[in-house]
C-alpha cells in the first residue's frame, strides 16, 4: 500500500497527482496513509493540490490531511493553490482552517505568491479570509511593490482597495511610485497618482520619478509625469 515508485512517489501520492478521486477513496479506505510523504515531505495532499484537483483534497481533507504540511521549502498547500491559481482549491483549504499568513522560507506568503502571477480571484479570496495586505518578504517587498514591479494593475487596484499602503518604503527607500516608473508600466503609474503617490518623491540617491524615466527611454511614462506637474530642472 505504502510503496513508492522510481519517483518517490506512494500510489496514493501518485493518484492525487493524476487527479484519480476514485483510486484515491479506494486506497484510503484500505488504509493508506494519509500524510504518506517523499523524500521533500510532499505528501498526497501537495500532489492533489498541485493541479488543482479539487475533489481529491475535499477526500483527503475528510480523511484527516493536515491542512498545514510543508515540503522541504517550508511551501504550503494553501502557498502552493495560490501559487497555482486555483480558486476553487484555495477556498476549500481556506475554509477546512489553513493559515492564510503561512509563509516559506523566504517569509513569502500565499498573497504574494499570488501576487507575482496575478491570479486575482484568489487574491481577492485571500483578503476576504483576512490576509495581510502589507506582509512583507525577506527583503522587505510587499505584495503592491511586488503588483506595481509587474504591471498588474488589476491586482494593484485590489490590493489598493484593502487598504494597501503607496508611499510606505521598503529597507531600500525604493517607493512604489518608483517601482512602477522604473519598469514603464504606466496604467500602475496611474494609479499610484490617483492614491496620492507624490509626482516628485525620490529615491535614495534623489532620483525622481521623471529623472527615471528619462534615463530608461520611457517616454510615454515621461509625458504622464509632465502632465501630472512634474519639475523639469
Amino acid at each position: 500500500m505504502e510503496s513508492a515508485d522510481k519517483d518517490a512517489l506512494t500510489p496514493l501520492e501518485s493518484a492525487g497527482l493524476n487527479g484519480h478521486v476514485e483510486v484515491v477513496r479506494k486506497l484510503l479506505n484500505h488504509g493508506a496513509e494519509v500524510e504518506s510523504g517523499d523524500e521533500d515531505f510532499w505528501t498526497p495532499l501537495e500532489s492533489g493540490v498541485l493541479n488543482g484537483h479539487v475533489e481529491v483534497v475535499r477526500e483527503l481533507l475528510k480523511h484527516g490531511a493536515e491542512v498545514e504540511s510543508a515540503d522541504k521549502d517550508v511551501w504550503t498547500p494553501l502557498q502552493l493553490a495560490a501559487l497555482n491559481g486555483h480558486v476553487e482549491v484555495v477556498q476549500k483549504l481556506l475554509n477546512h482552517g489553513a493559515e492564510v499568513e503561512s509563509a516559506d522560507k523566504d517569509a513569502w506568503t500565499p498573497l504574494e505568491s499570488a501576487t507575482s502571477i496575478a491570479h486575482v480571484e484568489v487574491i481577492r479570496d485571500l483578503l476576504k479570509h483576512g490576509a495581510e495586505v502589507e506582509s512583507a518578504d525577506k527583503d522587505a517587498w510587499t505584495p503592491l511593490e511586488s503588483a506595481a514591479l509587474y504591471g498588474h494593475v488589476e491586482v494593484f487596484r485590489e490590493l489598493l482597495e484593502y487598504g494597501a499602503e503607496v508611499e510606505s518604503a521598503d529597507k531600500d527607500a525604493w517607493k512604489r511610485l518608483e517601482r512602477g516608473d522604473l519598469n514603464g508600466h504606466v496604467e500602475v503609474f496611474r494609479e499610484l497618482l490617483k492614491h496620492s503617490a507624490k509626482v516628485e518623491s525620490a529615491d535614495k540617491e534623489a532620483w525622481t520619478p521623471l529623472e527615471l524615466a528619462a534615463l530608461n527611454g520611457q517616454e510615454e511614462l515621461a509625458r504622464e509625469l509632465l502632465k501630472r506637474g512634474a519639475v523639469v530642472e
